[in-house]
């Protein structure tokens, strides 16, 4: 991106073209990563906060065609109630994508101003999410002048169709460097006999990253077109009764990572039919491992009571089983103990079945992938799941807690009350009433609607009870009188209530809309005059902003 030239208009009152910023500012907003305040300054001197910076960040990205890609569960900081609305989109796609983190204590601060170390960190943190990914690990590497191997994702599977035009040499010759054929010699340079068949304990290099789909079995059927699968293949029984006992109710065939909700460090891969059951057990799609490290992924179920993982390990390096989890928020997560079924096959992939319940109020299901020789094994073929049905859990009342108690007239107030599930997801309406409180005349309606009149007394309280299928709640509610100067009702006096004031200044009682802005007659003498402005201004901490 050309910088504008020294002397450029940035387009901001209080940006002065000829300072040393004026053409990063200049550049900034003519893509629409800055916009500047409503009064067309661009506050050149003040501190950024880190929401801010949160914002420029992605609107950088966006204007640059950068793909900000999500692994992680939403945000949930406790101060997350702090971010302002504008910015919490962005603050929420940098988490996700791991480029910010909050505390250790779990907040975020978003009103804090950003450090040169914690901006410093904030960049290195975004490099390394854009960062391609490295395509192997050098140490899983036997011949260090060997050019490295990739890992499955992003390769075209070779056929034996196609091997057999490649080279006029017998079918069940290959070039060790290419095979992980249970006949290749444990050396990566000596090259197998055509017709050599591997002793039962001998294996491959365990430190051979050849690409193992090019696998071809020492009895393959010379017609590259015959799709039937061998009779070792059978899918294996599980340790708990018979497979077809299993009925999924749901099936994630691994076809894309939107399936997700959430997942680090994968890919999604898709092998195709053509032919590639002799390196296969099937035509499958995949979840695997991008690169070495950790990598995982999560789901949400909802309602699942019983979950079936099918995967795939390379048969050249010792299987090492998956862990299975479980969580209400995916936040806290629970081991979940799992029955596992392998079938192994000489010069195959070992197809290994995992087996494990859920807990009814667990919707989310993690899988943690081992930290295996090569990896990009194993891959996980297929998810599926046995479900439930929503059922009543408890019953909630939503509404204020605190209600403030009108200057002039009275304001409704919503309440509602309704059966939630195993889940916490919404079951069923409930209908709320008044159980007690110190005010007499106080009902709610049908829709959950109170009144709150002008002349209830500060302080005072009452409680809002419900029922519905054996479940009860119970919210008490405090009342409050109203803060002079907030216009709005939200309990605060802020920049909202001062810009009502100033819209309308010199207003009488006499307007037609003096109902609607009488709130800013501060001292009761029928008309919006600068004393009214000034309490306001004062109260919301100044105007000069």
């Amino acid at each position: 991106i050309a910088l504008p030239e020294s002397g450029s208009d940035t387009g901001f009152k209080d940006a002065d073209k000829n300072e040393w910023y004026a053409p990063y500012v200049k550049a900034a907003a003519d893509l629409e990563i800055i916009n500047g305040y409503e009064d067309g300054t661009f506050k050149p001197d003040n501190d950024i906060s880190r929401e801010e910076a949160a914002a420029i960040i992605c609107r950088a990205a966006e204007a640059l065609d950068i793909d900000i890609n999500s692994k992680r569960l939403n945000i949930n900081f406790k101060d997350e109630n702090e971010i302002q609305d504008l910015f919490v989109g962005y603050v929420d796609k940098l988490y996700t994508a791991g480029i910010i983190n909050g505390d250790d204590d779990g907040s975020f601060r978003p009103n804090d101003s950003l450090s040169r170390a914690e901006t410093a960190q904030l960049v290195e943190n975004l490099l390394t999410a854009l960062r391609p990914e490295p395509t192997a690990n050098p140490e899983e590497t036997a011949d260090p002048e060997q050019e490295p191997e990739t890992p499955l994702a992003g390769r075209k599977i070779k056929t034996a169709a196609a091997e057999k035009e490649e080279t006029s040499e017998p079918e069940n010759t290959a070039e060790p460097s290419e095979t992980t054929e249970p006949n290749a010699s444990a050396d990566p340079t000596e090259t197998a006999e055509p017709s050599g068949t591997a002793e039962p304990n001998e294996s491959a290099n365990p430190t051979e990253t050849a690409e193992p789909t090019k696998t071809a079995e020492p009895n393959a059927s010379a017609d590259p077109n015959e799709t039937a699968e061998p009779t070792e293949t059978a899918e294996p029984g599980p340790t708990n009764g018979p497979e077809e006992s299993f009925k999924p109710d749901v099936v994630y065939d691994c076809k894309s990572l939107d399936e997700l909700y959430s997942y680090v460090n994968l890919s999604a891969y898709e092998v195709p039919d053509d032919s590639s059951r002799d390196a296969f057990y099937d035509d499958f799609t995949t979840f695997q491992r991008t690169a070495a490290g950790d990598a995982e992924a999560v789901y949400k179920i909802p309602y699942a009571e019983r979950v079936q993982v099918v995967s795939y390990f390379y048969a050249g390096e010792p299987l090492v089983d998956m862990t299975f989890e479980t969580s209400k928020d995916g936040r806290i997560w629970n081991a979940a103990e799992c029955a596992g079924d392998h079938l192994a096959a000489e010069g195959k992939w070992t197809r290994a079945v995992y087996r494990f319940d859920v807990p009814g109020d667990e919707p989310y299901v993690r899988l943690v992938f081992p930290k295996t020789l090569n990896s990009w094994t194993p891959v996980v073929s297929e998810v599926s799941a046995v479900c439930g049905s929503a059922k009543p859990a408890g019953l909630k009342i939503d509404g204020d807690d605190t209600v403030i108690v009108p200057r002039y007239d009275s304001r409704i107030y919503k309440y509602d009350a309704y059966l939630v599930d195993q889940i916490g997801e919404r079951f069923a309406a409930a209908e709320l009433s008044v159980k007690s409180g110190e005010i007499p005349d106080l009902t709610v309606s049908p829709d959950g609607d109170i009144e709150i009149r002008s002349t209830y007394p500060d302080g005072a309280k009452f409680t809002l009870s419900a029922e519905a299928q054996g479940y009860s709640a119970e919210k008490t509610v405090t009342l409050k009188a109203a803060l002079l100067g907030d216009t709005d009702g939200s309990g605060t006096v802020d920049r909202t209530d001062l810009d009502a004031a100033v819209s309308a200044y010199d207003k009488t009682s006499g307007n037609a809309d003096w109902k609607d802005v009488r709130e800013c007659d501060i001292n009761s003498d029928g008309k919006i005059s600068v004393i009214d402005i000034a309490y306001i201004s004062r109260k919301a901490g100044g105007a000069d902003e």
